[in-house]
């Protein structure tokens, strides 16, 4: 009787330890499983983290962008475009036709006399880096446009012109603000009157003369200091 109550117990404790060992099994692979959805979780939460960041970043540029824009915007009035090189604002009138359709262009004065009205003249330019400001501002392909249009003078014999501030009177040359006469070459006959043009072509380079004599009308660049 005692031996068969001995194995009994013994068997009791066998089974109790299989299901010890199989739910001990059970909560290690649990554990397991909970580690790999901790680390996943932190995984996604650096994730995060580095995208909140990058987030800031950009935010941070870009509201120091529109910062910028919004200082810029402030320094010269609506349709003025500001250069920061010379802190001047300057207005291009550009391509415009009137009711019937006819392309709308300006003689020199007329040109110079809008200018001061907007508070400034026709423009000045006194390097490189000015002359590429306002040859993108105004620049525009004519080649097509023009059917007198030469190799080296996309403008030639038309309207597409656009006048500039530099003028011959009196046997000097001067800007009509006033300003230095101190980028372009002064190989020119101080005899004649001459006002000054460039051509708006995107492959064009030079600056134009325009001898006062022959009738000729053209869109204008106009140039003033900018608000600070």
């Amino acid at each position: 009787m005692a031996v068969e109550r001995q194995s009994f117990d013994d068997e009791r404790d066998a089974s109790l330890l299989t299901i010890c060992r199989a739910q001990l099994a059970s909560t290690q692979t649990k554990l397991k499983d909970e580690k790999g959805i901790s680390q996943s979780l932190k995984g996604n939460l650096n994730e995060c983290e580095a995208e909140r960041t990058v987030l800031r970043g950009a935010k941070i540029s870009s509201d120091k962008e529109l910062r910028e824009i919004s200082a810029i915007e402030s320094k010269c009035p609506f349709t003025w475009r500001y250069y920061n090189e010379t802190n001047s604002c300057y207005y291009y009138q550009g391509f415009s036709k009137d009711g019937q359709g006819k392309m709308i262009t300006y003689d020199w004065e007329t040109a110079e006399a809008n200018c001061v009205l907007m508070g400034g003249h026709l423009v000045s330019i006194h390097s490189t880096n000015e002359k590429n400001f306002v040859k993108k501002l105004i620049a525009f392909n004519v080649k097509g446009l023009n059917p007198s249009a030469t190799s080296p003078n996309p403008c030639a014999y038309s309207e597409f012109y656009v006048w500039n501030g530099l003028r011959i009177t009196n046997g000097k040359r001067k800007w009509i603000d006033g300003t230095n006469d101190d980028y372009y070459s002064k190989n020119d006959d101080y005899k004649a009157a001459h006002d000054y043009l460039m051509c708006n072509d995107e492959a064009n380079e030079n600056n134009y003369h325009y001898y006062g004599p022959i009738r000729l009308n053209a869109r204008y660049v106009c140039k003033k200091a900018a608000i600070n």
